[in-house]
């Protein structure tokens, strides 16, 4: 065969290669749109916002893989994994006329400001700002009971010790007395309209909120009365 009869031939090959390579999804492709997703969902979430910042890494798709074109939209379904929300996994399907679904694993790192100790503080230490850091974390990471606020902390009294660094949690806080045993208190009661106002003496330690045992130094008894702020209880009626 001449040389030119063949190329004349093989020329006619050509036009069909791009369809046949065409024929596969780009799986980098594929992979990215995985990736956009998920961001997505997060965002619409609210995970992402000026004081937390969502990182998803999805994992490589198998290159074997030959997965045909899909003629419609692909669909994408979120798989949580309850055990470990760091490892999600997204369903992927097409249902044109060569159907398909395929399995994509992804890491999420979901980083947010977290309160830290800027040093050591011993047990019954009233928090300050000063007291406190905030750190961004990968959140998922942590157990539950972190801080993101550190208004939230402040005023509040530590439990027990705690090392510089370590991310303050909310059981490891407690409000702090604001009465003490045998501190002069005003007594408040309210019937309707009429207030009634008595010296009183606290019986004992209390926090805001908490109800404690009052002397009534009028009529010298007992009562149990709420407190509403340092130096001052109510009855509740």
């Amino acid at each position: 065969m001449k040389l030119r009869n063949f190329l004349m031939i093989f020329s006619l090959f050509l036009p069909s290669m791009p369809l046949i390579a065409n024929d596969f999804m780009d799986l980098r492709q594929l992979k990215n749109k995985v990736n956009e997703f998920l961001l997505a969902q997060y965002d619409r979430r609210g995970a992402s916002s000026y004081d937390s910042d969502v990182k998803i890494v999805t994992r490589q798709i198998d290159p074997r893989l030959k997965l045909s074109q899909c003629a419609n939209d692909l669909t994408f379904k979120q798989l949580d994994n309850s055990a470990n929300r760091a490892n999600v996994a997204v369903k992927v399907s097409c249902q044109g006329e060569k159907p398909w679904s395929i399995f994509v694993n992804n890491r999420v790192e979901h980083l947010q400001g977290v309160a830290i100790l800027r040093g050591a503080l011993a047990r019954g230490h009233i928090l300050t700002k000063d007291d406190i850091d905030m750190v961004k974390h990968d959140i998922l990471q942590l157990r539950r009971g972190y801080i993101t606020q550190v208004d939230y902390a402040v005023g509040k009294e530590l439990k027990r010790s705690l090392r510089p660094g370590e991310v303050l949690r909310d059981y490891q806080l407690k409000k702090p007395n604001i009465v003490k045993k045998g501190d002069a208190v005003i007594v408040e009661a309210h019937y309707g309209s009429l207030s009634v106002i008595a010296p009183g003496i606290a019986l004992a330690d209390g926090r805001q909120g908490q109800q404690i045992r009052v002397e009534n130094r009028r009529s010298a008894r007992i009562i149990r009365a709420e407190i509403v702020a340092p130096g001052r209880v109510k009855i509740n009626m």
